[in-house]
């Protein structure tokens, strides 16, 4: 399972993203809406910048139906501020011939969004 990895630091989900995919994270933030496979690329780079150690999941629940599956997470990983983030997330997955074709997400972004702009969590 792509979780297990990405929990054991040996994958990522973010690999079975197909390449003509629609990633929409839900909210009324800046950081809202919906991307193509770079553009979620391009929102995602100035978080990868500011963490000390890849997010990964510490805890999840999954659930499949046809060909969606909903994962409940928490995630986290030190800031190279010190700080630790943690983030609890709901991705709805939608698979076509084994790749996410579309992912409806929640978090909660005024967190994600302080992080990326450095303030104090």
């Amino acid at each position: 399972m792509a979780f297990q990895e990405w929990a054991d630091g040996t994958g990522d989900p973010f690999s079975l993203l197909s390449n003509d995919m629609a990633w929409t994270i839900i909210g009324s933030t800046r950081t809202a809406g919906t991307y193509n496979l770079d553009e979620f690329k391009a929102l995602v780079e100035p978080f990868n910048q500011i963490i000390a150690q890849p997010l990964r999941p510490t805890k999840w629940k999954t659930f499949a139906d046809a060909d969606t599956v909903v994962i409940h997470f928490t995630a986290q990983t030190p800031l190279k501020t010190g700080e630790l983030y943690t983030n609890e997330y709901a991705w709805f997955f939608k698979f076509r011939q084994s790749k996410v074709v579309n992912v409806r997400a929640f978090l909660d972004l005024p967190k994600f969004e302080r992080a990326l702009d450095g303030e104090k969590l």
